[in-house]
């Protein structure tokens, strides 16, 4: 390492391949975020519309294993970006 450079040295460079591989990832993870966003939007509003329906938060929380806090912030979310728009 020159004297001139502060820390540690870079390490070997990366293979073609693992530089590929590391930019499918990273570009895969992208597409994911997207698809969990716009999935969790539907969740959310379909939990909403059940809610409006006459279903408790109890009847949809115990059969999908999830507390019921988390349908109230599933409708709440809902309820926020339906009034958003």
């Amino acid at each position: 390492m020159p004297q001139n450079e502060p820390g540690r040295p870079a390490g070997r460079p990366l293979t073609p391949t693992e530089l590929r591989l590391l930019e499918l990832l990273r570009e895969v993870t992208g597409r994911a975020s997207g698809a969990e966003k716009r999935y969790s939007a539907e969740l959310e509003d379909k939990v909403l519309e059940l809610r409006e329906s006459g279903c408790s938060v109890r009847s949809i929380a115990e059969p999908l294993g999830v507390s019921a806090t988390q349908v109230q912030r599933w409708t709440a979310a809902a309820r926020e970006r339906r009034s958003a728009d």
